[in-house]
């Protein structure tokens, strides 16, 4: 992985903390802000990545890809 696609997991990551409180919503939250403050091209890599990488980026950014792929 570049260090690009590191920072976009780990800004996703990062947003999916902030969204933690909110438990089992903290995926569907974290995917709507990155819907409304990511460009296309970033979610798109970030897709890309999570489709890639599989599960070695962790259950947070998982989630959050799952809920960018159903919406």
């Amino acid at each position: 992985m570049t260090d690009a696609e590191a920072k976009l997991v780990r800004m996703a990551t990062e947003i999916h903390q902030f969204f933690r409180h909110q438990g089992d919503a903290a995926a569907p939250a974290a995917a709507n802000h990155i819907r409304q403050f990511w460009a296309p091209p970033m979610r798109a890599d970030f897709l890309a990545i999570a489709k890639r990488e599989g599960d070695s980026l962790g259950e947070p950014a998982q989630s959050i890809a799952a809920a960018l792929s159903t919406a």
